[in-house]
């Protein structure tokens, strides 16, 4: 859940009494690769549930026929993403990756473009973070888990948002690009130990 979820339950409730700790993840399995091999500018999609397969669609249709230098992996099972991949020259779609092939991809990313059609948590979003992978999304509740310098969050449906998005960082001239660092920082703010302290801490509150 994200924040904005809190007063929904507590209308529920009827009390005060609600308390929001974030979704972890493993940061030490999802990790940046110490160095990345040289080629396109690569931009990751994936995932299934609460996706907006048509905003994809057109983002990358959009984004193909302004330049050939950036290529899609587009990950999932999904008829529309093997129709794209199909139809789009940059783009490939893969599907049954195993863990380590998943990892890979998502470390060998210069950016993970994932448009939803609702959003609380992801853990596409947080995976791709970990492995110091700057996102494209959908805000709607995700932004609990992101900041400025490593994710640019457009309305749902937003085709040219993130269109521009992805352009700005795939130009090596760009001033405003997003830090793989950051995206990493951000990420450790919710790995597992982190969470669980937060669970402990309000456990232990709640016999005092």
């Amino acid at each position: 859940m994200d924040r904005r979820s809190i007063e929904y339950w507590e209308s529920v409730t009827g009390q005060r009494n609600v308390t929001w700790i974030p979704h972890g993840v493993d940061v030490d399995y999802f990790r940046p690769l110490m160095s990345r091999s040289v080629g396109p500018f690569r931009v990751v999609f994936a995932g299934q549930h609460d996706r907006d397969f048509e905003a994809l669609s057109q983002v990358v249709r959009t984004v193909a026929e302004r330049t050939s230098d950036i290529h899609f992996v587009l990950i999932g099972k999904h008829q529309q993403l093997k129709e794209l991949a199909s139809q789009v020259p940059n783009a490939v779609q893969v599907e049954n990756l195993t863990d380590e092939e998943y990892l890979k991809a998502l470390q060998e990313a210069d950016l993970l473009l994932l448009p939803l059609l609702s959003s609380t948590v992801c853990n596409v979003v947080l995976e791709g973070m970990a492995c110091g992978t700057p996102v494209v999304t959908t805000g709607g509740g995700i932004e609990d888990y992101l900041e400025d310098e490593s994710a640019v969050v457009v309305l749902k449906g937003d085709v040219e948002g993130m269109v521009d998005a992805i352009l700005v960082q795939a130009d090596v001239r760009s001033g405003h690009k997003l830090s793989s660092h950051s995206a990493r920082r951000q990420s450790e703010r919710f790995s597992w130990s982190e969470v669980s302290r937060r669970h402990v801490e309000l456990y232990a509150s709640a016999l005092q």
